[in-house]
């Protein structure tokens, strides 16, 4: 299912005309999903709710050490974007011994799970709050953010109506959270050129695409804020 879930998106994602769709997908897995819109809340909590704690992880074929190894040293207050019940947070914890990581979902069953598997794993600095990514301007945080990593939560949105207006709220909120010169590690689908023109003109970031560690199906891209 996993592999039916990523060749749909892939699709989308990667088209010369760029058209977003949302893909409402049965699971024989998940019992307690009928109908799974990749933009819905809803759709999210039914998700988590039918996987129970097993983590899942998108973009699975992009090893977490290789994205711990695109955070710049010095990153001390990382925020995960879209965390789900993917191990990313807690393996980058693991590997940035110094680093505070702070965790969102805007699903209120997935913070709910993900707090109670790892309150009591000796990781202080991890935490998982609920909130909106199109809204980070509204998140209540005591200091600015050194990076930001969304392991594909912008695939989730560019499948979505509104799909630009809401990629640009959420750079736009990424700009107020990060420190100057803070990054957006972004893990997503092979960006199309069109994708790739519409990110370069937001304003406040630069973009490098396409990093190291980038395979043909999945990129790793940087963004820096001016």
């Amino acid at each position: 299912m996993r592999g039916i879930l990523f060749s749909l998106v892939l699709i989308c994602i990667t088209t010369s005309a760029f058209r977003p769709h949302v893909f409402r997908l049965r699971s024989t897995k998940l019992a307690a999903v009928d109908s799974f819109d990749f933009s819905s809340r809803s759709g999210w909590d039914g998700f988590y709710d039918g996987q129970g704690s097993q983590p899942y992880e998108w973009h699975s074929s992009i090893s977490h050490s290789i994205i711990a190894q695109h955070l710049v040293p010095g990153d001390a207050n990382i925020l995960v974007l879209g965390c789900g019940t993917s191990t990313l947070s807690a393996d980058l914890y693991d590997e940035i011994n110094t680093a505070k990581i702070t965790s969102l979902d805007y699903s209120t069953n997935c913070i709910e799970l993900m707090k109670q598997k790892y309150e009591n794993t000796g990781r202080p600095g991890l935490s998982f709050i609920c909130g909106d990514a199109v809204k980070l301007e509204t998140l209540d945080h005591p200091e600015l953010f050194t990076s930001i990593v969304d392991k594909g939560l912008v695939d989730a949105i560019m499948t979505g109506d509104a799909w630009d207006t809401a990629v640009t709220d959420i750079f736009k909120g990424a700009s107020s959270v990060l420190s100057h010169k803070g990054s957006y590690i972004l893990v997503s689908y092979k960006l199309s050129t069109s994708a790739k023109n519409f990110l370069n003109n937001l304003p406040e970031f630069t973009f490098t695409f396409n990093l190291p560690g980038s395979n043909d199906r999945v990129s790793i891209s940087r963004a820096v804020k001016i």
